[in-house]
C-alpha cells in the first residue's frame, strides 16, 4: 500500500491537474452517454405509438362491424311499472303494454307459534319429503330459536327443500309463523308438522304467473322475467299498469362509439406530429424529425381517412359517393397554410347523429368499409407483433443502446486505467523530487559546515 500527499514536494495542485486531464479524456463518454439518452428516449417515442396504435386499433375495431350500428334504446311513457333491456335485434316501433299480475312463487306456513313457549322439541318438520326432526338441531330455550335453527337449516341447502324460509313476526307481540316460498313453482311447497302436540296451523298460499297484455295479446309467464313477448327485449316487471314502450336506434351510443374513434385517432396524430414537427429553438434539433415509419404512418392515416369512396361501395341506394365529410368528419378543412395542416379530424356530433337518423345505413357502409381498411393496414405494416414496423423499431433501438452499454463498459475501463496511471504518475514525481529536495538540503548542510570550518 502506498501513501502520498499531492503536491507536497512540488507544490502543485495534482488532484484537480488530474481531474482536469480526466475530464477531458471524458468527453468521448460523455458524448456517448448523451447518444444513449437520445436512443432511449426515441425508443420511448415509438413505445408511446405502439400503444396508441393499439388504442386506436381496438377504437377502429368496434366500428368495423354491424353490430356497432345496430345499438338499440327504449323509453317508456310511465316508470315503476316494468324494466326494458333492449338488444340489438329489437324490432323498432312503440309497444302498448299492460300488467294484468305479477308472477308470485307459492308458499307454505307453519302460523301462530308462540315464540316464548318451548314446545316444539319432538317435532318433525317433513318439506316436499325431507325431514327435519327439531331435536336433531340442538336443545332450544323456546320456540323462536328453534324456528331460526329450522330456517337456517332450509336456507343452507334451498335446492333439496325446494324453497326458502323466513321467520315472520306474525303480531309484533311474538306469535311467529315459519314461511317456506318455492323457489321454482307456482304450486306450494309441502310441509307436514308432526309431534308429540300441535302448536300451529300449516297453512297453503297458491302463487300465480305474470299476465300482461303487449299491443292486445295476452302473454302469461311462471316469472316477472318476460322474453319473448317483444323480440329482443327483456320485460322485468315490477307493478301493475299500463305503460308503452318505445324502441329506437340508440344514435347517442353510436355517437359515443364514433367519437371514441375520433379520439385515438387524433392522440395518436399529435403524438406523430409532435416528433416530426421543426423544434421551435433553432438552437436544437428533433432526431424524428424525418423519420420515415412516422411520415408513413401519418400518410397512410391520412389517406385512408380523406378517401372518397364509390357509390358501388357506399351501396346505400342513392348514387352518391362517400366522403367523411358527409356525415360530420373532416380534416384540417380551414387550414389556410402546411403548418397548420395538422391531420387530426373535426368531429361534428350534430351531423354524424344527424346522419344517423337520416340515412344509417349508409353512415354504416361508409364507416365499416374505411375502418376495416384502417385496422388491416395497420395492424399488418405497423402494429406492435412480431412483423411490425414500430415493433421492428423498438427491438432496433435495444440492439443499438446495448452495443453502447457495452461501448461505455469498455471506455470505462480504460479510464480508470488512465485515472490510475496519472496518479501514479504524479505520486512518483512527489517521491522523486522529494528526493531531491532531500539531497539539494544535504549538499546544502554540507556546504555550509566547509564554509564555515575555513573562518
Amino acid at each position: 500500500m502506498s501513501f502520498s500527499i499531492p503536491g507536497l514536494a512540488s507544490g502543485l495542485k495534482t488532484v484537480e491537474i488530474i481531474n482536469d486531464l480526466m475530464d477531458i479524456e471524458r468527453i468521448p463518454y460523455k458524448n456517448l452517454e448523451t447518444k444513449k439518452s437520445n436512443l432511449e428516449n426515441q425508443q420511448a417515442v415509438f413505445r408511446q405509438l405502439n400503444t396508441k396504435l393499439t388504442l386506436f386499433q381496438v377504437a377502429a375495431s368496434e366500428m368495423r362491424y354491424q353490430s356497432a350500428y345496430n345499438k338499440n334504446t327504449s323509453s317508456l311513457s310511465a316508470s315503476g311499472i316494468l324494466g326494458a333491456t333492449t338488444g340489438d335485434a329489437a324490432i323498432k316501433g312503440s309497444y302498448e303494454i299492460e300488467v294484468i299480475s305479477l308472477a308470485k312463487n307459492g308458499a307454505v306456513a307453519f302460523e301462530g307459534v308462540s315464540g316464548k313457549a318451548a314446545s316444539l322439541n319432538g317435532q318433525t318438520f317433513t318439506i316436499n319429503g325431507k325431514e327435519i326432526t327439531v331435536d336433531s338441531l340442538g336443545e332450544f330455550k323456546d320456540n323462536k330459536t328453534a324456528l331460526e335453527a329450522i330456517v337456517s337449516k332450509i336456507n343452507g341447502n334451498s335446492t333439496a327443500y325446494g324453497g326458502r324460509a323466513n321467520l315472520v313476526d306474525m303480531d309484533g307481540k311474538g306469535t311467529y309463523a315459519l314461511s317456506i316460498t318455492s323457489t321454482n313453482s307456482k304450486d306450494p311447497v309441502s310441509l307436514t308438522v308432526t309431534g308429540a302436540s300441535t302448536i300451529g296451523t300449516v297453512k297453503s298460499y297458491a302463487g300465480q304467473d305474470a299476465e300482461l297484455v303487449v299491443n292486445g295479446m295476452t302473454v302469461t309467464r311462471s316469472t316477472n322475467e318476460v322474453k319473448g313477448a317483444i323480440e329482443g327485449v327483456t320485460l322485468n316487471l315490477t307493478a301493475t299498469g299500463k305503460t308503452t314502450l318505445t324502441v329506437g336506434k340508440d344514435n347517442a351510443a353510436i355517437t359515443e362509439s364514433a367519437e371514441k374513434f375520433v379520439n385515438a385517432y387524433n392522440d395518436l396524430m399529435e403524438l406523430i406530429n409532435k416528433n416530426l414537427a421543426k423544434p421551435e429553438d433553432k438552437n436544437t434539433t428533433n432526431p424524428l424529425q424525418s423519420d420515415s415509419v412516422l411520415k408513413s404512418l401519418k400518410d397512410k392515416l391520412y389517406g385512408l381517412f380523406t378517401e372518397v369512396m364509390p357509390a358501388s361501395v357506399v351501396n346505400d341506394g342513392t348514387g352518391r359517393a362517400g366522403m367523411m365529410e358527409q356525415i360530420g368528419f373532416s380534416i384540417d378543412k380551414n387550414a389556410g397554410s402546411g403548418s397548420q395542416m395538422t391531420g387530426k379530424i373535426a368531429f361534428d356530433k350534430a351531423a354524424f347523429a344527424s346522419a344517423l337518423s337520416e340515412n344509417a345505413d349508409r353512415v354504416a357502409n361508409m364507416f365499416i368499409n374505411r375502418t376495416d381498411a384502417i385496422w388491416t393496414t395497420m395492424n399488418s405494416s405497423f402494429a406492435g407483433t412480431s412483423r411490425g414496423i414500430i415493433a421492428s423499431k423498438i427491438t432496433g433501438y435495444d440492439s443499438q443502446i446495448k452495443t453502447v452499454d457495452e461501448r461505455l463498459e469498455i471506455m470505462e475501463r480504460s479510464l480508470m486505467v488512465k485515472e490510475a496511471r496519472l496518479n501514479q504518475q504524479f505520486n512518483n514525481m512527489e517521491v522523486m523530487l522529494s528526493s531531491l529536495n532531500n539531497t539539494k538540503d544535504w549538499l546544502t548542510s554540507q556546504f555550509d559546515t566547509l564554509s564555515n570550518s575555513k573562518k
